[in-house]
This record gives structure tokens, C-alpha cells and sequence, in this order.
């Protein structure tokens, strides 16, 4: 038995998300957060996200909004 699938190209949708400002649609968004000293690790491990939001394209407080940007492979 011949496998259908086999020589066929098949076209793989990969979602990528980018987060925007919802004053200006900018990408410099940044959200406040807590972050605890790992010495184990030597580094920053983030332990928990806040609300608050900041965008540095229009220099405002603002929300986050999502913006599916995904492309095809």
C-alpha cells in the first residue's frame, strides 16, 4: 500500500504573536515585573508579571494588545 502523503508538499502555518501598544500599535512595550536572584543560576528568574504596561514608542502608559503575525513554512 502506497502512502498518499509521500511526494506531497504540505504548507505548515507557525502562529507568531507580537505585543503592541493599544495607543499606537508600537512594539516597545514593557510590563512591570518581579524578579528573584537565583545564585544557583547566577541570573534573574522572573517570578511573576504585573498589569502595568509602558510604551516607549509613544512614551504613555497604555494596554497590551496581541497582533497575530504568524507566516507559512
Amino acid at each position: 500500500m502506497t502512502n498518499p502523503a509521500v511526494g506531497v508538499m504540505m504548507r505548515v502555518m507557525i502562529m507568531i504573536i507580537e505585543q503592541t501598544c493599544s495607543h499606537c500599535s508600537g512594539t516597545k512595550v514593557f510590563l512591570d515585573a518581579l524578579a528573584k536572584w537565583n545564585t544557583f543560576k547566577q541570573e534573574w528568574v522572573l517570578h511573576q508579571e504585573y498589569d502595568h504596561a509602558y510604551c516607549r514608542d509613544c512614551d504613555t502608559e497604555c494596554d497590551i494588545t496581541e497582533r497575530n503575525i504568524s507566516n507559512g513554512t
